[in-house]
């Protein structure tokens, strides 16, 4: 009986529901009717009040979009995510990780990674603290005072302090170590003055001195055991560094194979650097042989980056340019003939044109017209070289002796041709202002014989003889405007040191100014002592300026 009862209660409730939902149904079919289709016809008549509010509401999303777009970029930042290895490649090899060694691309690329240096530069060229916590100096700019902060570590753990920079700079004045750096430190007293001080006593005024403390300071813990005379090949230099910078020497691997070798070195990141442990979890520096190796491993992904390779226009979303402190000029030897005359120089000078050179290649670069860049301290724009004037060079050189008789190719003097030797790099983009300057030098009768070299050879045989009448090199500037090196007649001497005065050029009006420019600390007064010197540069023309 219970069972029956059962069957009939669901049997109701089933078709009490289909009930409930015939009767929603019909219910929603009115409704819909009366408020919706009855009502059609009023759309037409009122088609001008829903447009109306169909753009407004559009208008609105719009602005909400573009409202949001420029909060996104005014408040968020793209960052770089933790993680990954760079590898990047360099031309050269390994030779000496030391930063009191250090002389070659390679080789800097690796101290700047491992070591750390009083001060740094940031993005705009200025000078900041690194292990420095601040420096002062004197009134006159000859007593400097450098206060170490006290969270740095090498990367054995151990604390870097005062002994270390002492130890630093007295390794590289010893004349036993044998470092590169040796002739900017003569004559400069370094001592520990203070728990965290350490005091620089120049023998004269020096305003540029504090860009001299950028280069990587050594653990005395380490090395001070070790005679300085077999610092140089010590097994810290090639196998074992250790620094205090933002990574740390994990291994070198070298394969060769025939005359070729490959070195990969890598580098591991240092979790207990002072400035924060870097996003990287390493860095990895490749050797190649030449650029066209690089730039094949860089187009196969075998590297991430290249440095210094040619600019390739079918790779520009992952291009950086950036513009250096230096400037690319063609010295002319003062000292031999034919650019021993100053009237010769100017004829040259104002044969060329150095847009034209620069616009062979691919990307912008920024014109050099004096020997300080645009913006350093004492640069002017009245003391710049001449602008080019065909005729006043073809005067120049008719006036000096050297006639053009017509249907010669080149100008002649005692039945001798006005021939110059030019030395440029063997480098793609050399190569095309080597061809447009014998053009330009063509078009006033001199003949521009080309001899092509590759960097080494160019380091360490043609910048020390000077034997060329020409030279078309890219020179170092730096941020601070202090050119001593490139034009004071003492860098001309055969034994100087370093000796960069590839022009052999010599004004004891330039000499005094260079001099009294590097002894003043004041900005004002220095560009104001910088001015004889520009003068006498742009009157004797020692060089051309390009890019």
């Amino acid at each position: 009986m219970s069972k029956i009862f059962s069957k009939n209660s669901f049997k109701r409730r089933i078709k009490l529901y289909k009930n409930s939902f015939l009767d929603f149904f019909e219910n929603t079919n009115k409704q819909l009717d009366r408020h919706i289709f009855r009502r059609t016809h009023n759309l037409h008549a009122s088609r001008r009040f829903a447009i109306g509010w169909m753009s407004l509401m559009v208008v609105i999303a719009i602005g909400l979009f573009v409202q949001i777009r420029a909060a996104s970029s005014a408040y968020l930042e793209i960052v770089p995510a933790n993680g990954g290895v760079f590898v990047e490649g360099y031309v050269g090899n390994v030779k000496n990780m030391n930063p009191l060694y250090s002389s070659n691309s390679v080789d800097n690329a690796l101290t700047k990674l491992m070591f750390s240096s009083l001060l740094t530069y940031n993005e705009k060229n200025e000078l900041i603290g690194d292990l420095a916590e601040k420096w002062t100096s004197d009134e006159v700019g000859k007593v400097y005072t450098v206060t170490l902060r006290k969270d740095a570590k090498w990367h054995d753990g151990e604390a870097v302090t005062p002994e270390d920079v002492v130890y630093t700079y007295n390794s590289i004045q010893n004349a036993k170590v044998q470092s590169p750096l040796s002739s900017s430190w003569k004559g400069v007293k370094v001592e520990r003055t203070g728990d965290w001080d350490v005091t620089f006593t120049l023998p004269n005024s020096y305003s540029p001195f504090p860009h001299l403390l950028t280069n990587g300071i050594v653990p005395e813990h380490i090395l001070k055991d070790i005679d300085p005379s077999q610092l140089r090949s010590s097994r810290f230099n090639t196998a074992s560094p250790i620094g205090s910078g933002p990574f740390t020497f994990r291994s070198i691997d070298v394969d060769k194979q025939g005359d070729n070798q490959t070195e990969i070195v890598q580098l591991s990141k240092n979790n207990s650097y002072y400035n924060s442990a870097p996003k990287l979890d390493g860095f990895t520096i490749k050797t190649f042989k030449d650029k066209q190796e690089m730039q094949s491993a860089l187009n196969s992904k075998d590297i991430t980056g290249a440095a210094f390779v040619d600019h390739q226009d079918n790779n520009k979303e992952n291009e950086f340019l950036f513009t250096q402190t230096s400037g690319l000029y063609v010295f002319m030897n003062n000292s031999k003939p034919p650019f021993d005359s100053p009237q010769i120089r100017e004829a040259i000078a104002r044969a060329t044109s150095p847009g034209l050179v620069s616009s062979t290649l691919p990307y912008a670069t920024l014109p050099v017209r004096s020997p300080l860049l645009v913006g350093q301290v004492g640069y002017s724009k009245d003391y710049v070289q001449k602008g080019t004037d065909i005729e006043l060079a073809n005067k120049l050189l008719t006036e000096s002796g050297w006639a053009w008789q017509q249907g010669e190719p080149y100008r002649k003097k005692d039945g001798k041709e006005l021939t110059v030797q030019l030395v440029s790099e063997k480098s793609e983009d050399y190569v095309k202002f080597v061809e447009q300057l014998q053009k330009q030098w063509a078009a006033v009768g001199v003949k521009a014989e080309v001899s092509l070299e590759d960097q080494d050879t160019i380091a360490a045989t043609t910048l020390a003889s000077k034997k060329y009448d020409a030279l078309l090199y890219a020179i170092n500037i730096g941020p601070d405007p202090d050119v001593y090196v490139y034009w004071h007649s003492s860098q001309a001497k055969p034994d100087a040191k370093p000796g960069l005065n590839f022009s052999l050029y010599s004004s004891k009006q330039a000499d005094e100014a260079l001099e009294a420019g590097r002894s003043r600390t004041n900005p004002s007064l220095r560009a104001a002592k910088y001015k004889p010197f520009l003068a006498a540069w742009q009157k004797d023309v020692p060089a051309i300026g390009l890019h």
